[in-house]
């Protein structure tokens, strides 16, 4: 998998990829029966392309932005894409050396 920015990874199944959330959950150890902290990384898109996956990655951090309040204006909201686009364009271009 590739870490994306956080929480957002991608994956692939050979066939697709995989936008994938890192959380954290809880499971019970078999072998000593105690819960104990475990890593996830649930599903949250599946796209035909890595272009279209990144672009899914910014939908859902512009989405959280607004559902959070962290952007609270158009401005912001503007100000924050471009930052995104930005990010988006370096990682392309330092994947690309």
């Amino acid at each position: 998998m590739i870490k994306l920015v956080e929480p957002f990874w991608l994956d692939s199944d050979g066939t697709q990829y995989i936008l994938r959330v890192e959380k954290q959950g809880v499971r019970k150890n078999p072998a000593t029966g105690e819960k104990e902290q475990v890593t996830v990384y649930e599903e949250n898109g599946f796209y035909p392309s890595m272009v279209a996956a990144l672009t899914g990655c910014v939908k859902n951090l512009m989405l959280e932005k607004v559902r959070t309040g962290e952007a609270t204006t158009i401005k912001q909201w503007i100000t924050d894409i471009e930052s995104l686009k930005d990010w988006l364009k370096q990682a392309l271009k330092e994947d690309g050396k």
